[in-house]
């Protein structure tokens, strides 16, 4: 079973803890990798469609895993009947997964961790994760043929007043700025300085100059 450098970052963050949910979980491929390298004990599976579903099931079949991993369809965190330590959630949009999130809060809340890997809208996500009372433990970007960022929380039930440029950014990732961190915005840095010289609209035009302001602000030294 191949399985992507991104769901391997995403899998390390389950590390000490006993059971997972991982929702929409496509192939399976997560929940296994979970219980094989770092000895979860639960896993729960779940997807809003069938076909990636029983593809998980054979999947899990297929390592012997059906005593440690159960699946379940259904839409977001619906299929979730008890508490699980670790919750899960990657390859879909920013903004269903804050819709996704905020209409189980009490579920997402006794979890004790989050493992968030929007494809798109980090802003929306970690706004959401702020005015919840989450506190973001750990951020990580990463390159698997294109860029990943991952975004491990908990819920503290205190405020964490994050910067716009901290919801933007992440704050843990402006404070490590690895180099995938670097190689992402310089390539942003690039592409937004080759396009603004075909904006001809003024408010846009702000927009672009604003973008590059803050991601020279972010990368400093490392222009």
């Amino acid at each position: 079973m191949a399985i992507s450098k991104r769901l391997k970052a995403i899998a390390k963050y389950t590390d000490g803890f006993d059971s997972l949910a991982d929702i929409a979980c496509d192939h399976g491929y997560l929940g296994i990798y979970a219980v094989e390298h770092y000895g979860l004990k639960k896993v729960l599976l779940t997807d809003i469609n069938p076909m990636p579903l029983a593809s998980a099931e054979k999947n899990c079949s297929l390592k012997g895993l059906n005593d440690v991993i159960s699946l379940k369809l259904g839409d977001g965190l619906t299929p979730l009947t008890e508490d699980y330590d670790v919750i899960s959630i990657s390859g879909i949009g920013g903004i269903l997964m804050k819709d996704i999130l905020s209409k189980d809060l009490s579920r997402i809340k006794n979890a004790k961790r989050l493992i968030l890997c929007p494809n798109t809208d980090l802003y929306e996500v970690r706004k959401f994760l702020n005015d919840n009372f989450f506190v973001i433990e750990e951020e990580e970007i990463i390159f698997d043929y294109k860029y990943y960022e991952i975004i491990v929380a908990r819920y503290s039930g205190q405020p964490q007043n994050y910067s716009l440029l901290e919801l933007k950014y992440g704050p843990k990732l402006l404070q490590n700025r690895t180099s995938d961190f670097i190689s992402y915005y310089s390539e942003q840095l690039k592409l937004l300085t080759n396009q603004i010289q075909f904006v001809t609209d003024g408010p846009s035009k702000e927009k672009f100059v604003l973008k590059i302001n803050e991601i020279q602000q972010i990368l400093g030294n490392n222009l």
